[in-house]
């Protein structure tokens, strides 16, 4: 349960800076690992999943883990009918194998930034 709360947390974290961003989301490659990074008035963040961890690195800072426990983490962008927005899906390792349950998080955040033509 402590870790379905955590990925909740975490999900409104993440939806606060992709509605917070200055310009539009973007999918990045850097170190061998695939970034979601989003502009914010206070600078550059970017979430990117490694092992069984999603971190978030912000600019002129280290990373911090964000969340732990994870089996799998894919933050895709859209802009499905010209409304950019971005979907986190995610999947948390279950600690009991005859879980009948999945630990399966889908959290989607819509930016206040509509694209020029």
């Amino acid at each position: 349960m402590a870790d379905m709360s955590f990925a909740l947390q975490a999900g409104e974290r993440w939806r606060h800076d992709v509605r917070s961003a200055t310009r539009l989301p973007r999918s990045v490659q850097r170190d061998g690992l695939e970034m979601l990074q989003i502009s914010l008035p206070e600078g550059e963040v970017a979430y990117f999943f490694r092992g069984q961890e999603i971190w978030r690195r912000t600019s002129g800072s280290r990373c911090i883990r964000f969340l732990e426990h994870v089996k799998n983490s894919r933050m895709i962008l859209d802009r499905e009918n010209g409304v950019p927005s971005c979907r986190w899906e995610l999947e948390l390792m279950s600690h009991r194998p005859s879980a009948t349950l999945k630990p399966l998080f889908s959290f989607q955040a819509v930016s206040n930034l509509i694209p020029k033509p």
